[in-house]
């Protein structure tokens, strides 16, 4: 059975701002034009998940030995919204406490339907797929709460595509954290003029920490205050010349 694949292109947004930011990610991953799903969406997957600084143990039947693994997790704040819990296979019952057989494996798939139909998000005539919580932190059960979305009270159906940005937009997002609160920021444009940011500005501005990777100049407890001072921050970098390609 041939892999299912996606054709990733910058010519048509979805008008979704959560999807486009995805779509921009994996353009920039991957390139346009087709790619097997499969293959995109480990990618993703291994980019998603990372060590957490803790041991765990699990039961080798190979060796019959109890062993030592590294602890890994969703990366925060992904794992606020990613409750995919790692599979870690049969137990094993050793002096009279149970062991995993693996370390836990941190998995996603998307199951398609035979049958294709138009996707609630890009309308595209695609198999589909039903839009879980894991794949965006604004869509939730509509079985438990209804959903955001009009008309969808039997759930969002996506094509491949959708279903792999909305994942994807993970990586492309900003966010701040300060205590229990958390800031986040999306931007939605033109899907190339969205790329164009994301290359000069959004990029090299990127900062790594478990605060957050949006470099404010200020933030604070007050509404939008920490807004005011990401958008600050990008002015900033948007006086400097060389830092934007010509006529930017």
């Amino acid at each position: 059975m041939q892999e299912h694949e996606i054709h990733l292109s910058l010519e048509r947004s979805t008008g979704n701002f959560w999807v486009d930011t995805g779509l921009v990610v994996l353009v920039r991953e991957f390139g346009e034009g087709r790619h097997p799903m499969n293959s995109a969406l480990e990618r993703l997957r291994s980019r998603l998940v990372q060590p957490t600084g803790n041991k765990g143990v699990y039961y080798d039947p190979e060796t019959r030995q109890i062993k030592e693994y590294d602890k890994v997790n969703w990366v925060y704040p992904t794992n606020l919204f990613i409750k995919v819990p790692g599979k870690s296979g049969a137990k094993k019952e050793i002096d009279g406490k149970n062991y995993p057989t693996q370390p836990p494996v941190f998995d996603l798939s998307i199951k398609l339907r035979k049958n294709p139909g138009p996707c609630d998000l890009c309308g595209e005539e695609a198999p589909l797929t039903d839009a879980k919580m894991w794949m965006y932190p604004f869509i939730v059960d509509p079985t438990k709460f209804g959903t955001f979305y009009p008309g969808t009270k039997r759930g969002l159906q996506l094509c491949a595509r959708c279903a792999l940005a909305g994942l994807a937009a993970y990586l492309g997002w900003l966010w701040k954290a300060q205590g229990k609160v958390l800031h986040f920021f999306v931007f939605h444009s033109e899907l190339r003029e969205l790329e164009r940011l994301h290359q000069e500005v959004l990029g090299p501005l990127r900062v790594s920490g478990k605060g957050g990777t949006a470099p404010v100049a200020f933030a604070g407890s007050y509404t939008h205050e920490t807004a005011l001072g990401l958008l600050l921050r990008l002015f900033q970098h948007v006086e400097e010349p060389d830092q934007l390609s010509e006529g930017r």
